[in-house]
């Protein structure tokens, strides 16, 4: 037991050095918005409304009420301090590292491997994203559940009845309802039927193991759940408008794409530098080496990894740990515009790291004495902890706020119009016009058809009072993008100002068409046609990019 307060202890104080600037942090205008401080249903706290809302309804093109109602709670317990909601996110992590720790070491009976895996994990620089913003709660918080999956599933093998298998369907099913991406959960459980629990027969014929049609039944219920909320994913993407169809993204692209972003997440889990918010898809413009180059690196730890499999199980286990947990953020089924994302890595990475741990110590143990043996591996634990430590309270100083985080993605060498784009509303928000203006200028060169940067831009002259050139930017940007409801409230609200009401009101009907709820106080000025209030300025509407 004090063995198991010693971890949670190390794990807290680690997590707490790594991630603990972020208490200080303000919300981000990249879903932030979506999620907290916009969403209607969220800024009420725990309300009955909320909770129908939260099951019935995707947010972010997500099926995911339990997030939802976990930032509910926050908005209960918080207001809208976003301080409240760092802290949930940190502890929600740092339960999540300690429970991993927990699994390995029931299933190992391995204390220091299991510690050592649980607190890389858990400071790894990869983390930050999913740690330090808000709207990732949908990563630790499935995490949760994830691993609490992982516990159940070994106390039901070791007492194989009918309540233990209903926990387990329990705590899957929490985890999908939390985000989707634990659909494959089933197929990682098979795995750890290989090691370390040594089930199949080919890997231990001790009257212990099974056949594998038979680890495969046991785990039918399972596998019907996740193709269940991974067809729900899939419709709510598909209805988001948000996936890539394959004349925007072919499917050689996704592929090469996908094997880069394999090799490319094992050199940022080695060396994490130059981490960003968003790494833009390069379309069409890999070349055939890189492609090639990633493919021989794919292959040639994958034949290592089997031809280590009798010897070294946890090698070829945590390799296709990484490669399966990883495939449904692969690129493969595109959506948005990024192509990859530091967040993708929050389960994936588990098996490369225990893999990892345990090839070093195996390597260790089987060359050194004991007492080299333990200081080397003490030495190679602290420096890591140390280093990523250091690298993760370095990459939290970048989520202070929105304009920060775009400034540093753009240092990085990020040039995409999502980030000059919002980096604008984040400039406009702070009153610097003239900066805000030049980013979505910016944006615009960079994707001219940038329908929200124009919109955008046109909310810059309206805040300069240059209502014609505002107007003019509203209308092109509806010509661009005749859906967006936004850009009819804001052009509504230009035309009352400068005194065309009649037009005015058929841009607020265009609004309500669209799904849009232009401003109370400004329909009700509308209505009387009373003359512009001095606080007609904030009704106009910004309009962030997703990527």
């Amino acid at each position: 037991m004090l063995r198991h307060i010693a971890v949670a202890i190390a794990l807290a104080l680690a997590c707490a050095i790594a991630f603990g600037g972020a208490l200080s942090s303000d919300f981000v205008n990249f879903d932030d918005d979506t999620y907290v401080y916009e969403n209607a249903y969220v800024k009420q706290g725990l309300t009955a409304e909320g909770l129908r809302a939260a099951f019935c309804q995707t947010t972010g093109s997500i099926y995911q009420p339990l997030t939802i109602l976990s930032l509910m709670l926050d908005a209960e317990l918080w207001g809208l301090d976003p301080a409240g909601f760092h802290l949930t996110n940190l502890l929600l992590h740092i339960l999540c590292g300690f429970l991993l720790y927990l699994f390995l070491f029931l299933v190992t009976d391995a204390f220091g491997r299991s510690a050592m895996v649980a607190l890389l994990f858990a400071i790894h620089p990869l983390r930050v994203e999913s740690v330090v913003w808000v709207t990732e709660r949908k990563d630790v918080l499935s995490g949760v559940f994830f691993m609490l999956t992982l516990i159940c599933w070994q106390r039901y093998l070791r007492a194989p009845r009918a309540r233990s298998y209903v926990l387990v369907v329990l705590a899957f099913t929490l985890g999908l309802l939390t985000k989707p991406i634990l659909v494959v959960l089933p197929v990682l459980l098979l795995l750890l039927d290989w090691w370390p629990l040594g089930r199949w027969r080919s890997a231990s014929p001790d009257g212990s193991t099974a056949s594998l049609g038979r680890l495969v039944r046991e785990k039918v219920p399972l596998l019907v759940l996740s193709l269940a909320f991974g067809l729900v994913a899939l419709l709510a993407v598909s209805a988001s408008g948000s996936a890539a169809g394959f004349q925007q993204v072919g499917l050689d692209s996704r592929l090469a794409n996908a094997a880069l972003s394999y090799v490319r997440y094992m050199g940022m889990w080695l060396w994490p530098s130059d981490l960003a918010v968003l790494y833009p898809h390069p379309r069409d413009g890999m070349s055939g080496w890189q492609v090639l180059g990633a493919s021989i690196i794919l292959g040639s730890i994958t034949g290592l990894a089997i031809q280590q499999a009798k010897q070294r199980r946890y090698l070829i286990v945590g390799w296709l740990w990484y490669c399966i947990a990883l495939l449904p953020v692969s690129g493969i089924a595109q959506a948005g515009s990024h192509a990859m994302a530091d967040r993708f890595t929050y389960l994936s990475q588990i098996g490369t790291t225990f893999a990892a741990v345990y090839l070093v110590a195996d390597l260790a143990e089987r060359r050194l004495s004991i007492l080299g043996r333990r200081s080397l591996l003490a030495g190679l634990g602290l420096l890591s902890v140390g280093l990523f430590t250091a690298l993760s309270w370095n990459q939290t100083r970048f989520w202070k706020d929105s304009e920060a985080l775009y400034r540093h993605a753009l240092a990085g060498g990020a040039q995409h119009h999502f980030i000059y784009n919002n980096l604008g509303l984040a400039l406009m928000e702070k009153g610097e016009l003239d900066a805000a203006s030049r980013s979505f200028q910016r944006a615009i060169e960079l994707h001219p058809d940038d329908a929200k940067a124009i919109m955008n831009l046109g909310l810059v002259a309206a805040r300069a009072h240059r209502h014609r050139e505002a107007i003019a930017l509203f209308r092109k940007a509806i010509r661009l993008a005749p859906e967006m409801a936004d850009a009819y409230d804001n052009l509504a609200i230009s035309l009352y100002l400068v005194g065309d009401l009649e037009q005015a009101w058929q841009r607020v009907i265009q609004c309500f068409e669209r799904g849009g709820a232009p401003h109370p106080d400004f329909l009700r000025a509308l209505s009387r046609s009373e003359p512009p209030p001095a606080e007609a300025l904030p009704w106009l509407n910004g309009r962030e990019a997703r990527e």
